[in-house]
């Protein structure tokens, strides 16, 4: 699992957590934006418009689960250690595959969804009580549904 790899000194505190899965989703958002916008294929176009959208609707569950801390300051030292494993295990979004195919983009894109559910499936065992307060079960769910999606669409392509 994806927190139990970490190699951070401090305890993991979840608003760290939360604070990467915001920056996962928002670079999400701008992935599928860019697809829907290069694409001049209708399915494609909805799909990817549906997928930043619902991206973005995670996001937000992030941004206010984060709220619910007293305003700490952030460590960028612990923040930048967590982007740059995140990072090391392809989870964050490479928004620079402007000259890929669409079908190289919706094959990058199930991948990352992939990746991203097993991400947010980890806070179960790492934070077992926020797990279940959070509702993260609901988001790997969706996150799965978003591959499942995606899949199809590349089938339907071939």
């Amino acid at each position: 699992m994806f927190l139990n790899n970490f190699k951070l000194k401090p305890k993991i505190h979840l608003r760290y957590i939360l604070q990467s899965a915001i920056s996962i989703e928002d670079q999400g958002v701008k992935f599928y934006s860019i697809l829907a916008e290069k694409t001049s294929n209708t399915a494609i176009n909805r799909l990817c418009s549906k997928l930043a959208n619902e991206e973005a609707a995670h996001k937000k569950i992030f941004q206010n689960s984060l709220l619910q801390w007293k305003g700490l300051p952030a460590s960028e030292e612990i923040l930048d250690s967590i982007t740059a494993q995140l990072k090391n295990i392809g989870l964050f979004w490479d928004l620079s595959l402007s000259k890929a195919s669409e079908k190289d983009f919706i094959k990058y894109a199930i991948e990352q969804e992939i990746k991203t559910a097993d991400f947010y499936l980890s806070f179960e065992k790492t934070f077992p009580q926020t797990w279940k307060q959070l509702y993260i079960q609901q988001l790997v769910i969706t996150e799965r549904a978003h591959a499942n999606s995606l899949t199809s669409l590349l089938e339907s392509l071939k």
